[in-house]
């Protein structure tokens, strides 16, 4: 499935978290602009901090009382200058250096001169550490002030949702211990580690590369919930490396950040399947993550996720050598739809398994009908997107087609089990009917997508009463 097509489900997100927001957000605040002197250990890092670039040298002369809120002094190395001599030679695309010269990985004029290890063994679960640029550590400084993802229930009743255990053929994995409601939230995680896409892709010299990886895993608070993962990547020279490439999932570092992975010790323990019981949802400007039930999950039931659901890793590093991908925008918690069980397995190569889950392992006749499903499904949402982009400008006739399109679509999104598309259509029918001029239908569907975000876990209780600011957009 399209990265764009997620987008526009997404889209609805930033909309309201802009309408809730106070005048002043972490985000928006002129660097340059200081609130009131409160005391260093009371204060919001994100609102009230002038933040500013700190690097191992200006941390070295302004000493601890300077670092918050680090708590080990960074570790920097140099970036990869134009004419630097690399380690030894290797054609293998996979390899933490990039061949390909772009600017944006670390050899042009305007790319970064360092790259350092920022370290908070007390943050989430087990301590993070983030391998990225000054500056950008300095800008995500609102990351810090993310409050708990979990709602009550989800802190009352998670140690009783799921465990971990040895799955036949599959190494570790989570199966539920109780009933788990659809759409339940009931695991919440945090990124152990944090770094730069660039990183791995040769912006620093390998050997630094691999200073920096070994350093970050190693002062968080439980290296082992790092190191004691699952290491499937067959070319990978560091164990960090290894477990970042066969673990991690893409990601953005505060706002506007260049894009990097993250690791979720815990989700990382969740299994993979083509047609998943559960779904990721991954927390804008944050390093959380909360985990729901894509439909009610039985006890004793595996709970799985989609691998592909965050686009991996190691694909994105070899695409940005490739430059097939520059400034696209790859959203997490997808589904990989319009993709063939043999094109499913074929991608999932990269794990060095062969899937065998039970759409994969269905009856051919099953297989065949499954795979033309997906098929439709997303030929058919791109032909909704185009038809509401040019909803203003089209006739009524297309207008009403795109209706019909959708209503069409829908049997076969319950069939595959895709419901977090469902939020997505939802809107797209308020679009239509709001621009054939019927407000009463748009409205209604409006309020339906919102409800059914909020019912996944998407957007907050509150957000349901915002339908005024999503018709905005129609």
């Amino acid at each position: 499935m399209s990265s764009s097509s997620m987008s526009s489900r997404l889209a609805v997100l930033p909309l309201l978290a802009w309408a809730g927001a106070a005048a002043v957000s972490p985000d928006s605040m002129d660097i340059r602009t200081c609130a009131p002197r409160i005391p260093a250990p009371l204060q919001r890092h994100g609102r009230f901090l002038c933040p500013s670039a700190l690097d191992e040298a200006t941390a070295r002369a302004s000493g601890p009382s300077s670092w918050s809120p680090w708590t080990h002094l960074p570790v920097c190395a140099r970036a990869s200058q134009e004419g630097d001599e690399e380690e030894e030679e290797d054609d293998d695309d996979d390899e933490m250096e990039d061949d390909d010269g772009d600017d944006e990985d670390g050899n042009g004029d305007d790319a970064p001169t360092q790259f350092c290890v920022y370290t908070n063994h007390r943050h989430g679960i087990g301590g993070l550490s983030i391998v990225t640029t000054p500056e950008t550590a300095a800008a995500s400084m609102a990351v810090w002030d993310e409050a708990l993802p979990a709602p009550p229930e989800l802190a009352r009743n998670a140690s009783l949702a799921y465990t971990v255990v040895d799955v036949p053929g599959r190494g570790k994995g989570v199966v539920a211990t109780r009933r788990i409601r659809q759409y339940e939230a009931f695991m919440v995680d945090y990124a152990a580690l944090a770094v730069d896409l660039r990183v791995a892709g040769g912006a620093v010299p390998r050997d630094e590369g691999y200073r920096l990886l070994g350093t970050a895993a190693g002062q968080v608070s439980d290296p082992a919930r790092v190191l004691g993962l699952a290491q499937t990547n067959t070319v990978a020279r560091h164990p960090v490396e290894n477990v970042l490439r066969s673990n991690a999932f893409h990601t953005a570092l505060g706002a506007n950040a260049d894009d990097h992975m993250a690791l979720y010790p815990d989700l990382a323990r969740i299994n993979h399947a083509c047609m998943p019981n559960a779904f990721a949802r991954f927390l804008p400007h944050s390093l959380a993550v909360t985990v729901a039930a894509a439909r009610d999950i039985a006890p004793g039931e595996e709970i799985t996720v989609s691998c592909r659901s965050a686009h991996p890793v190691s694909q994105r590093i070899e695409e940005d050598n490739k430059s097939t991908t520059k400034g696209r925008q790859l959203t997490p918690a997808d589904i990989p739809l319009g993709q063939t069980r043999a094109a499913r397995q074929q991608a999932l190569l990269r794990w060095n398994f062969v899937c065998q889950c039970p759409l994969c392992a269905a009856a051919p006749a099953d297989v065949d009908a499954s795979d033309a499903r997906r098929i439709r499904i997303d030929e058919q949402r791109a032909s909704v997107e185009q038809a509401v982009a040019r909803r203003h400008s089209s006739s009524r006739a297309a207008k009403l087609a795109a209706l019909e399109t959708i209503r069409d679509l829908f049997p076969r999104l319950q069939e595959e089990e895709v419901f977090t598309a469902y939020g997505e259509q939802y809107a797209n029918i308020g679009r239509l009917y709001w621009a054939l001029g019927d407000r009463s239908q748009a409205q209604f569907y409006a309020q339906r997508s919102l409800d059914t975000l909020a019912d996944q876990g998407f957007l907050g209780a509150a957000d349901r009463d915002k339908v005024h600011l999503l018709m905005r957009t129609f």
